[in-house]
Formats: C-alpha cells, structure tokens, sequence
C-alpha cells in the first residue's frame, strides 16, 4: 500500500488514479426488500431508504461504519416518500403523512425533527401537493414543490420558522418541475415547463437578480439535468444551437457560458459537480461504461461494469444522484454477479486521512481491506 500510494505522487501526465471501495449498505445483508440511496454528503455519509422484512420503510445515513435512523414509519409518520441528499451534519429532508391527515416536508438528522411545510390531505383531493425530491443546504433550509393542479406548481423555501401552511399557492405557475437544488448561499436552481413555454433552467439568488436559460432557440434547446455547487457554478446538458452539437455547459451568471470537455466520454446519466468544480458522471468510452471524475483537463475511469469489487463482479452500475462529494469521493448503486446489490462509495486511495481515532484506524481498515482499483486517465 505504502509504495502504490508514493507512485500516485510521479508527475507523470497520464498519472493513475486509485481507489478503494466502501460498501455503503446492501439487501442480502440486511434483508432489505427494497432500497433507494441519495447523495453524498462531505463526511462520507449516504442517505437511503429501505423497506425492511415487516413491510415498514426507514430513512438511514450511513458511511458504511456508522448507521443513523434517520426516521422510520410508525404512528407518527405514516409513510416515507421522496427524500434529499444529506447535508455535511447528517440531516436529511423528507416527504411524509401524518396521523392528523396533513402531508409535511420534514427535516431531521435522527435526533431532531423539524417540520417545514404541512397541507390537509383534503386539500390534495382539489389538486394540492408536494412533488419531486426537496433539497437541503447545511445551513438546514429545505427548497421543495408545491404544487396546485391546475393551476401548476412552484418552488419554494423554508426553514420550519414558521411553518409553512399555505396550500393556495402564489408567485410563478409552472406545470412541471425538475426536483429544485439549494446550495448554501440560498441559491435556488430548478427546471420548469409551462403550458405556453419551453424548458427554462432558472437559478434564483437570494438578494441579487436571478437568471433564466431558454431551452428553445439560441443559443440553447433540449435543456437536460444540472447539478449546482456552493460557489455558484451550474452544470447542465443542452443542444447549443451556435455550436451544433449536445454538450455539458458550465456558467456562473447565465451570460457566459462554457463547454466542458469529456475527453471522448459519452454522458448516458447523471452527474454532480463539486465545490471545486470536479464532476462525476456516469458515461461510455470505447471499451467500457462506468462513472468518471472530469477535473477539467483529463477525465478518469472511476469504476467501471465487469469490474470486480468485493470478490464479485459488476453487472450493472448507477450513478447515485448528487454522490460525488469535495473529497473525490463517489457513491454508486451496483449488483454484483454473487446477486448481491447495494450502495457503494469509491474512495479516492491518495485522499484518506491518517487514522486520529479508533474510528479513523477502523475505516482505514475497512478501506484497506476492499477491491483497490488503479485506473489511467481517458
């Protein structure tokens, strides 16, 4: 291990990238029937959720060492719906029904539970609603999509101070929605339709005007998925018109606009841009499909389908929404050809920390003890 990890250190241009492999959480281990992960946040930690052996469903965090229940239907919460990535403390937001027959986008990191938004299940028989994933930045504000059939939906914030309980609906009116991203400057970025407009990317920061990208004409049609980060850059896919060609296009204001070279790699999923502006994308060169990292000027296999992780081989591989955290490390959701399918999360070798604690020298024994990858750069 000693003498891969100084290599890693050789300036040679086309240097190798290794990484060691956490298994997150998977069904055969925990009998789960059924498991959903989102995210990753800057501690190593994913949140997914699972129906367990007796039918209930329970909303976890984990780093593949420690787990947190985040929260578990019960009396209190009827059902589990659509959840966020975990914000850097471990909290989590979510969608559920209460007993008093409201539905509520909630917050909680397993201590704590905060409610954020509440409408009467009646009002939903007239259309009222919370649609598609909420969001949460460290700072706990939840952005989320209400929406009021026929009238459309719109995107809104909260922080549970004080709750809110409108189910009227006000502002702008769109009939649908990308689920929203806040990052934490209370920026707020989401894709909408309507029924008299194209696809808009619109990014809305909190004291200072706002931008809209058009998904019809110039210089942008066939707006596709974004992924926004805390310095306020947005990634998204679209046609460039100008260009003639489909592209990754990064911007900071909604004027100036970048292409980001893939180095060949074909984007066929999602991705997620970082703090330093490294994305993770699941694509397709010549010869394999799998998830790579693009650090501007190289792009590099992350893990790839046929590779063997665990003494078992990949047949099938996902990107995991939002998984691609400011350490380079990268969650995935797998099934291996033993059956065994789960969320895993791909360590960079070069990036684990020296051990200060009995938890650090368990992780690194943990680390240590999976599949090592060593991958070139495309």
């Amino acid at each position: 291990m000693v003498g891969l990890g100084l290599t890693l250190l050789a300036p040679e241009p086309a240097q190798a990238l290794s990484f060691t492999f956490t298994k997150i959480v998977d069904t055969v281990s925990n009998n789960y029937t059924s498991l959903i992960g989102r995210g990753l946040n800057n501690a190593g930690y994913v949140a997914y959720r699972a129906t367990l052996e007796d039918s209930t469903q329970a909303l976890f965090t984990s780093n593949g060492i420690l787990t947190q229940t985040i929260v578990q239907t019960s009396e209190t919460y009827l059902n589990l719906g659509s959840f966020s990535s975990p914000n850097d403390s471990g909290t989590v937001a979510f969608q559920s029904i209460l007993p008093d027959d409201r539905v509520g986008i909630f917050r909680s990191d397993g201590t704590t539970e905060t409610a954020i938004a509440l409408i009467e299940r009646q009002a939903e028989i007239f259309g009222s609603s919370f649609v598609s994933q909420p969001s949460i930045n460290n700072q706990g504000t939840v952005a989320y999509v209400f929406s009021n059939t026929p009238f459309g939906g719109e995107v809104r914030t909260g922080d549970g101070d004080p709750v809110d309980e409108d189910s009227s609906g006000t502002g702008q009116r769109f009939t649908s929605f990308d689920s929203p991203i806040i990052n934490d400057a209370g920026q707020v970025t989401y894709l909408f339709t309507s029924a008299f407009t194209p696809p808009i990317l619109v990014s809305e920061i909190p004291n200072q005007p706002g931008y809209a990208i058009v998904g019809s004409g110039m210089p942008f049609s066939n707006l596709g998925p974004f992924s926004l980060n805390n310095q306020g850059t947005l990634a998204f896919t679209a046609y460039n018109n100008d260009l003639n060609q489909e592209g990754l296009f990064i911007t900071n204001d909604g004027i100036s606009f970048t292409r980001r070279s893939l180095d060949n790699i074909s984007l066929q999923g999602g991705f997620a841009l970082n703090d330093l502006d490294d994305l993770a994308f699941f694509g397709s060169s010549a010869t394999q499909q799998g998830i790579y990292i693009n650090r501007g000027d190289r792009t590099s296999a992350v893990v790839s389908v046929g590779d063997r992780i665990f003494d078992s081989s990949i047949v099938s591989l996902n990107f995991l929404s939002e998984g691609f955290n400011n350490l380079g490390q990268v969650a995935f959701f797998a099934t291996l050809e033993d059956g065994t399918s789960g969320i895993f999360r791909a360590d960079p070798y070069r990036s684990v920390p020296e051990p200060t604690s009995a938890l650090g020298l368990l992780a690194v024994s943990v680390l240590g003890a999976s599949t090592l990858l060593k991958r070139k750069s495309g």
